[in-house]
């Protein structure tokens, strides 16, 4: 997306002066977009600027020595994805450095996605990226499990809470909070997980969640933060991995694992009924 608007700024917008010979307002636009489109997840990066001309794409294309022989003008439009390939007759601080397009391209491929581009001279250049609605963006919250950290969907989330002791209480043989008047099932995620906790029950943390109509307290070491994350579905190979949603990649390069709520709830709801 940075390339795209760089590419807009630098490359499609024309100078005040030259707009206002077109007849346009000295101030350009650019308009970002997303919308949902069956099973995808469409992406615009619009300007009305002088758009892609074909003909000096062709010409730059054929001083590269870029075979252009039989080309349409969408064609030769297209060629910008090509390694390397620039219009631009000087590099700026903002593009022209011939990289960019190319790369923009390989990881729209890789994510499973298509980029189009609807263009025409002195009227404007749309770039359409196409990807599977496997790759969403959710609101996340952040928690530690003992040495671990974890996403959860913030959408469940109904409520964090620092108990005090007395307000966990064990009925048959199960932790149970009491939360206006009822007794909400306590469900160590460490357990779930066997992972050795770092806190005792005087310091846990709650994430209060409703799966139907039953609450859940889910009881974990620590609260990290909320976060805007992108989910990556694992995968067929890893399609026995039902306790998650998919996995996430941070600003460090660390992964981090992304809870199914649901099945965690079902779960322990089973677990509970077999006693």
């Amino acid at each position: 997306m940075i390339h795209l608007i760089r590419n807009a700024a630098d490359h499609g917008v024309e100078m005040p002066d030259r707009r206002l010979e077109l007849g346009k307002n000295p101030k350009g636009q650019i308009k970002i977009t997303a919308y949902q489109e069956g099973n995808r997840v469409v992406l615009t990066v619009s300007d009305d600027g002088k758009g892609l001309d074909p003909a000096a794409i062709k010409a730059s294309a054929t001083r590269k020595g870029i075979a252009t022989e039989g080309l349409n003008d969408k064609e030769l439009q297209h060629l910008i994805f090509h390694p390397g390939f620039s219009t631009a007759s000087e590099v700026t601080s903002i593009s022209g450095r011939g990289v960019g397009m190319d790369v923009v391209k390989q990881k729209i491929n890789t994510l499973g996605g298509t980029i189009d581009i609807v263009s025409e001279i002195n009227k404007g250049t749309t770039f359409k990226v196409n990807l599977p609605l496997t790759l969403s963006i959710i609101q996340a919250l952040l928690v530690k499990v003992g040495s671990e950290t974890f996403a959860m969907p913030l959408g469940v989330v109904q409520k964090i809470i620092k108990p005090e002791a007395a307000e966990i209480i064990e009925v048959h043989d199960r932790e149970v909070y009491l939360f206006e008047e009822a007794a909400v099932p306590v469900i160590h995620l460490n357990e779930v997980f066997g992972i050795a906790p770092t806190s005792n029950n005087n310091n846990l943390h709650l994430v209060l969640v409703k799966q139907g109509e039953n609450h859940y307290a889910l009881a974990v070491d620590d609260i990290i933060r909320q976060q805007e994350i992108a989910i990556k579905k694992l995968g067929k190979e890893l399609s026995m991995l039902k306790k998650y949603l998919g996995a996430t990649i941070m600003g460090n390069g660390g992964i981090i694992m992304i809870l199914d709520i649901a099945h965690i709830c079902r779960n322990s709801q089973e677990e509970e009924s077999e006693y």
